[in-house]
């Protein structure tokens, strides 16, 4: 996401909306039939869109999505992708939201909304200036420290137990070889232990750290997960921590569908949180690595929640996110004990958000 030359923090969010549309009277044909018919009734409506996904980020996008898909000829997989917002323009989200899913529930004779379990939402995350590395590793700790929260939170929101294999847990077993089915605190540890701190320092499988020597990007040999030469001391432990994350097992099932049978690999996509976005920005000062479909430059991902059915919807899970991101970073809650609903108060009073009442969309969640 972008920059700002502004010296206080900026958090900036964008939201991607799986959604599986039907064209109930059999008018599309084709997938292309009801993206262009859909984007003209969102221009319509005052939603500047476009088909296809540029990587601009200035206006809602229209894109094809495979995995909610069902057999059904006339229901159609679209993923809806917004533009960079900052948290000071969260009205005019919320509004622009409001009018996509009225129209999306005021075409039942044309275009219709079908509820599956199939669909997620994936907040996009960023921030001005760029997270530090000691600020990731804060972040990706409290998402093993609280994960079972936020599962709690999520799943009592949602009513089921459900789970999808593109958001598995970061030490999912069988997926993560440096987190997998590790205890919070061993996982946590495992996080320092890329910093440099902790039991045992920064080598073996504890962040997986390969020399990377005759495998460069040009020189056609396997490459491995590791580290050019080159990187500040910073910009080395914020690449490792990701690599903590994100790592995933050249025994998995994904190492099958990708290709990536001689060695681990980073792919964020796999896992709840995808901090592969990190990586990608290290690697333009010298960092690199095998990154599987990394993600978009200086973000973090947040791919577990569900799919929306309601602008609330979608907004509840941004606040989620953007409130989650904001406080798990803060220096005072590394080490803590605070419950969720601490660290997400702090989060809101760092973006401003307090006023909204945004934690009111969980009220009565035990998980809080």
């Amino acid at each position: 996401m972008g920059s700002s030359s502004s010296s206080s923090p900026v958090i900036r969010f964008g939201i991607e909306l799986e959604l599986l549309l039907a064209s109930t009277a059999n008018k599309h044909n084709s997938w292309d039939s009801l993206a262009r018919d859909l984007s003209e009734k969102l221009i319509a409506a005052g939603v500047p869109n476009h088909v296809g996904d540029d990587h601009t980020y200035a206006e809602w996008s229209i894109v094809h999505e495979i995995t909610v898909k069902d057999h059904n000829p006339y229901h159609y997989g679209v993923e809806l992708v917004s533009p960079i917002y900052t948290t000071s323009e969260i009205s005019t989200f919320h509004n622009t939201l409001v009018t996509i899913f009225d129209l999306l529930n005021s075409c039942p004779n044309d275009i219709s909304l079908i509820p599956t379990d199939r669909a997620s939402s994936h907040i996009h995350l960023s921030r001005d200036p760029p997270l530090s590395a000691e600020e990731a590793a804060r972040l990706a700790k409290a998402t093993l420290y609280y994960e079972l929260a936020l599962d709690s939170l999520i799943l009592r929101e949602l009513g089921s137990g459900r789970t999808t294999y593109w958001a598995q847990s970061n030490r999912a077993p069988g997926a993560n070889p440096v987190l997998h089915e590790l205890e919070t605190c061993c996982a946590m540890n495992r996080i320092d232990m890329a910093m440099g701190r902790g039991d045992g320092g920064v080598v073996g499988v504890g962040v997986v750290v390969i020399d990377t020597a005759g495998a460069g990007p040009t020189s056609g040999a396997q490459p491995t997960c590791g580290i050019y030469p080159g990187g500040s001391e910073d910009l080395v432990r914020l690449a490792k921590v990701v690599m903590a994350v994100n790592m995933v097992s050249r025994d998995s099932r994904m190492a099958l569908c990708c290709g990536h049978l001689g060695a681990h690999f980073v792919r964020g996509k796999t896992y709840k949180w995808d901090f592969s976005g990190l990586l990608s920005v290290a690697a333009k000062q010298a960092l690199a690595s095998t990154a599987e479909s990394p993600g978009i430059p200086n973000t973090v991902e947040f791919r577990q929640p569900p799919g929306s059915k309601s602008a609330e919807d979608a907004l509840k899970w941004v606040v989620l996110a953007v409130a989650f991101f904001a406080g798990a970073v803060k220096p005072e809650v590394e080490g803590s004990t605070k419950a969720l609903d601490i660290v997400l108060k702090l989060g809101e009073e760092e973006v401003g958000w307090e006023h909204l009442g945004g934690l009111k969309l969980f009220e009565g969640n035990e998980a809080l």
